[in-house]
């Protein structure tokens, strides 16, 4: 029925651009490196705002759909007026609306996003709202599903665990395909509390520092060597995921399938905002992944479509289709490591 079928969260986005944060570094620290702080009990005021849409199955149903792709979106929204927003920003950009759920009482998630200038990482609050409550139970969900030849999972909160179980069960049944990019709180879980669904996935996607609090969670922190993201795919790979990806930031992203890691380079535009990035950078990957067949074109669609949308404020200003990705891709160099 569905090329792909996206799960998780969508947001209404508020992002506040100011220079009054400070930037603190904590290199002792392998999971939090920096922390961004304010004055206690000061009023800042941002230089610029703006307003957009974000969330893990918002953000890849979109990048999705430009490739031509027939792509529908499990996620849940508030009966408010971001909720309707969200819904008309969707249906708008071609992506399938009718498994979407409405909350009765919980309001549509809301994510505020401050960008410390002259840097372009982010710090994100969210309120999760909605997304609480998803459910994956009912049997139109689970026959359209069986029925799809992709899953593309991203954060999940609420009784995730849940939820999970029932996908687990959903792809071994119908031999869907699974890509997985998980959310901080099933990172917190650890490889251990990830072990059923990683099993069974096909793509898994995460950046760097996602990747490290995984494997610390398996082993000491200093058998670990610092840095060494081939080591850190190799050991997420004896997991279960067929295929690895780890990006890296400015430094790009590297793929692990069988025994072969590749590595690319970010693309050279410039960044103003990194909000989105590992989404459009999921998108593209999977959506070169489906239609060439290849895993270093997919890599070369992800770090393409990511290196666009940080040239853009918000997380789905910048996707690009299929034939916009083309135009550029004869400049994408990748290294067999």
């Amino acid at each position: 029925m569905f090329d792909v079928i996206t799960i998780g969260g969508a947001t209404r986005d508020i992002t506040f651009i100011t220079s009054r944060g400070t930037i603190i570094e904590t290199p002792q620290d392998l999971t939090q490196q920096k922390k961004l702080c304010f004055e206690y009990g000061a009023k800042i005021y941002p230089q610029e705002v703006y307003f957009s849409f974000g969330g893990g199955a918002a953000n890849t149903a979109l990048g999705l759909v430009k490739f031509g792709l027939k792509v529908s979106t499990i996620l849940r929204i508030g009966k408010d007026s971001n909720g309707a927003a969200i819904k008309k920003n969707l249906a708008d950009g071609k992506v399938d609306i009718s498994l979407i759920q409405e909350d009765e009482e919980l309001k549509t998630a809301i994510s505020f996003i401050i960008i410390p200038r002259p840097k372009t990482d982010h710090t994100i609050f969210v309120y999760r709202g909605a997304n609480e409550k998803l459910k994956i139970k009912n049997e139109k969900l689970k026959t359209v599903i069986g029925n799809s030849k992709w899953l593309y999972l991203t954060s999940f909160s609420g009784n995730w665990q849940k939820n999970f179980r029932e996908i687990v069960r959903l792809v071994k049944e119908s031999k869907i395909k699974l890509a997985f990019n998980p959310g901080a709180l099933q990172i917190k879980e650890g490889i251990k509390g990830l072990k059923d669904i990683l099993r069974i996935t096909d793509v898994f996607v995460v950046n760097k520092d996602e990747a490290t609090e995984l494997v610390l969670s398996t082993q000491r922190r200093h058998s670990l060597h610092k840095g060494s993201l081939t080591e850190l795919m190799k050991i997420i790979h004896n997991f279960g995921p067929k295929i690895v990806v780890i990006t890296d930031g400015i430094n790009g992203a590297y793929v692990l399938k069988d025994k072969e890691v590749l590595h690319t380079p970010a693309d050279s535009k410039k960044s103003v905002d990194t909000t989105g990035a590992g989404d459009a950078f999921g998108s593209g990957f999977l959506g070169g992944l489906i239609l060439t067949k290849k895993v270093d074109r997919a890599l070369k669609y992800g770090i393409i479509n990511s290196g666009n949308v940080v040239g853009t404020y918000g997380a789905q200003k910048g996707l690009l289709n299929k034939k916009e990705i083309e135009k550029k891709i004869g400049r994408i160099k990748i290294k067999r490591l």
